[in-house]
């Protein structure tokens, strides 16, 4: 029988009594604090060992804290009764999480050793990111063909990096802001490279800026011919994450469903797909820094 809200909230009113809840409170604190203790000297030993690991391997600030998020689940885990076969389980479940939001899984791996855990392999399928170009190099920046309007230049750069130590550098040349808004379309700032689409349900990157505003992104993509099978029009777009990109990696992201149910494309053009052209449009400062170009494995 399912209670009314009326009398759970009753109920709630009068068992939540402050001066009973103060009482209980003060009379468990000293066995909370023997119960925690030894909880956070753990979680400063782990949290330690897994940022020097990770510093090791040149993984950035912003990764590592994803990383951290990850190791606290797992002490969440060991600090507890659970161990063994449900141990190994539990983790792997935790793991198969934070591999889709695109840590890399033989690093979860190391941590979860560092916790006593023989970790097991990831099911198949699983919804894997695979990083195609993380601009680290400049063979990787040259395979990238970069177009960039008058008084805007680029470089492969170190000041700023979402995985590994460069990205590139998108700025202008005087130090003016950088508004792409009234720009025709042919004149954006662009980066076009080779990409089997059909190996792949989704292609996102992460760009960095210091303005917010309204970031938009749009894409063509070719045949084996050469050919613009999509795009041609400049009519699909996709957007990145606007919220929270301001002073941080924010992702922009084209996915195969949204060409499909979105934009009532033809599937099988996107399996087509052996080259894309993403153009970025919106306003800035007077630079932008992009990196990571990942693909979601079908």
């Amino acid at each position: 029988m399912v209670r009314e809200s009326t009398l759970r909230l009753k109920k709630w009113d009068k068992k939540i009594d402050p001066a009973i809840v103060l009482q209980r409170f003060s009379a468990l604190k000293d066995i909370s604090e023997e119960q925690l203790d030894p909880y956070l000297i753990q979680v400063t030993g782990y949290e330690k060992r897994v940022k020097e690991f990770l510093e090791a391997k040149g993984i950035t600030p912003t990764l590592i804290a994803f990383y951290l998020a990850y190791a606290r689940e797992l002490l969440g885990k060991t600090f507890g009764s659970i161990s063994s076969e449900t141990l190994r389980n539990e983790e792997l479940a935790i793991r198969s999480k934070w591999v889709n939001r695109g840590l890399e899984d033989s690093n979860l791996q190391e941590i979860a050793k560092m916790f006593g855990i023989d970790p097991k392999p990831l099911p198949i399928p699983v919804e894997v990111f695979k990083i195609f170009n993380d601009i680290e190099t400049t063979e990787d920046l040259a395979k990238l063909n970069v177009f960039v309007p008058s008084g805007i230049a680029y470089e492969l750069s170190t000041e700023k990096a979402y995985n590994g130590t460069h990205s590139l550098k998108i700025y202008s040349i005087n130090g003016s802001d950088m508004d792409f808004r009234s720009y025709p379309f042919e004149q954006l700032p662009s980066l076009t490279f080779d990409i089997d689409l059909s190996k792949y349900k989704e292609i996102q990157f992460r760009l960095w800026t210091d303005t917010s505003g309204y970031i938009n992104v749009y894409v063509v993509g070719y045949d084996k011919d050469n050919n613009i099978i999509f795009g041609q029009n400049y009519d699909i777009g996709f957007l990145g994450d606007i919220g929270f990109i301001t002073q941080y990696w924010g992702y922009l992201h084209f996915s195969k469903e949204a060409f499909v149910n979105f934009y009532g494309l033809d599937p099988s053009l996107w399996d087509l797909c052996v080259k894309l052209k993403i153009m970025i449009w919106g306003s800035f400062s007077n630079r932008i820094y992009i990196d990571t170009f990942m693909g979601r494995l079908v």
